[in-house]
């Protein structure tokens, strides 16, 4: 199915876009789109590639231009379609490091990566036909359509927690990479994982910090102090806005064990700092905003992104300053 990707002529003004609201992901193209042209000395615009259904899935790079190779912190979000949660805080942290002229010195000694929608086809599906949609739309297979992008990366690919059942929400796919979406984004951190020092997916729901391994539990890397230490500070620094409580915990350990995903595939190929983020709702906020599971209400978008973006500047406070 063709889908036509964001026109420059539907132009969006980035100082008034609705940061509190949930957009389609054609308005948020174009957000990303417009910031770039407006801050050209800084931010850029690239593309991971065409999904399924021939979206553009593009992402922000947020730094000054360098002589020399830069680290660099990478974010996305919207991996799981029906979290939406996820792609409105990433919006909101490119809108404040490109605002604020504090962050002027971070961003000439690091660059930061912001893919604000990496599963495009899902998250307009649930968009418009069924909310709770949480895979990719390739197919059908067996008559269903989709995968769990989170168990299609190569690394323990099936090892456990995965179903083998297209139909399933936790269908891993036919081999390793099967879907587009998951080949773009191994394509783009690949090559860039010498300088990509730290690693943040946002899904949604439950206010954890979960750093790997996710395959299994009571299985940790051997840094895996590292980054404890650094999942500990992302956690002070959420509690100090709102007094958000996270937990701060091994992913295979904290949910359920999570072969194939993104998380695991990008420490296992040297990146240092790899967190999964799991955003509001949950019961660690003073908000009694955990009923709400998936259909988070607008409402909760401000405090959410308020309280997670000083997170990821210990994130890439730590890119910029070790240790690595």
């Amino acid at each position: 199915m063709e889908v036509s990707s964001y026109r420059s002529s539907d132009a969006i003004d980035p100082d008034n876009f609705d940061f509190y609201n949930y957009h389609p992901f054609a308005e948020i193209m174009g957000y990303i789109q417009a910031v770039a042209q407006k801050y050209p000395s800084f931010v850029s615009i690239s593309s991971l590639g065409k999904s399924f259904e021939n979206r553009d899935t593009q992402f922000l790079k947020i730094g000054y231009p360098s002589s020399t190779a830069k680290n660099a912190l990478f974010i996305d979000a919207g991996m799981h379609a029906r979290e939406w949660i996820a792609p409105t805080t990433a919006l909101y942290a490119i809108n404040q490091w490109v605002t604020n002229s504090s962050y002027t010195d971070l961003l000439k000694a690091i660059d930061i990566y912001v893919a604000p929608c990496i599963n495009p086809d899902g998250y307009e599906y649930s968009r418009t036909k069924d909310r709770h949609w949480r895979k990719t739309r390739s197919g059908p297979r067996q008559g269903c359509y989709g995968v769990d992008p989170n168990r299609n990366f190569s690394f323990k690919w099936m090892v456990s927690g995965s179903s083998t059942n297209p139909c399933s929400e936790t269908y891993a796919g036919p081999t390793p990479f099967s879907e587009i979406e998951t080949k773009n984004l191994k394509n783009f951190l690949v090559p860039h994982n010498d300088t990509i020092k730290a690693y943040l997916t946002l899904h949604s729901y439950g206010e954890n910090i979960l750093y790997p391994w996710a395959y299994a539990v009571e299985e940790y890397p051997p840094d895996v102090n590292d980054l404890i230490a650094l999942g500990h500070e992302m956690y002070s620094a959420i509690k100090a806005v709102h007094g958000t409580k996270y937990t701060v915990g091994d992913s295979g350990d904290t949910l359920t064990p999570a072969p194939g995903a993104s998380d695991d595939y990008s420490k296992s190929i040297g990146i240092k700092y790899v967190y999964d983020i799991e955003l509001r709702p949950g019961d660690g906020d003073n908000d009694n905003d955990d009923g709400y599971g998936f259909d988070l209400p607008p409402k909760f978008i401000k405090p959410t992104a308020e309280e997670m973006f000083p997170a990821f500047m210990a994130a890439a406070n730590r890119v910029q300053n070790g240790p690595l």
